[in-house]
């Protein structure tokens, strides 16, 4: 069974339970479904101009595509046939994600907002990505 949503959306066991038609994600499915490939890739449009204009524009930009994030997911996301139930953790997630690659890609240190470790925003990069979905697992098991 083929849901109507614009974006890949994370199939779970729970969506099972509603459509039982619909196979759930393998891992590394999910892997890839959490990274929000479309914000990123507007991000990156756009970031080396707005680190020319320094903190304000750097600061405008990330609040953009922070404030698109959920909104971009929410309604690409959403199941138009109404049988599936807004992914919430997948959003979430990809807030988290948008923020973290932003990190990893090493932009607040040209505008000097934190002190940054290209080591650890790699290796916080990684580990968040690669643990998302056993996240996802926790959660769903205590909503149950």
């Amino acid at each position: 069974m083929k849901t109507k949503t614009l974006l890949p959306r994370v199939f779970t066991e729970k969506d099972t339970l509603i459509e039982p038609n619909i196979n759930v994600d393998s891992y590394f499915q999910k892997v890839i479904k959490y990274i929000p490939g479309e914000i990123i890739a507007f991000y990156l449009v756009f970031n080396k101009f707005a680190i020319e204009e320094g903190k304000t524009g750097f600061l405008v930009l990330f609040f953009i595509g922070l404030t698109l994030t959920p909104f971009y997911k929410y309604f690409g996301l959403k199941d138009q046939s109404k049988k599936l139930k807004t992914p919430w953790f997948q959003i979430i997630i990809s807030i988290i994600a948008f923020t973290i690659w932003v990190l990893a890609l090493g932009d607040f240190n040209e505008v000097q907002i934190v002190n940054y470790n290209p080591f650890y925003a790699s290796l916080i990069l990684a580990t968040f990505t690669l643990t998302t979905p056993i996240l996802e697992q926790i959660f769903e098991f205590k909503k149950k």
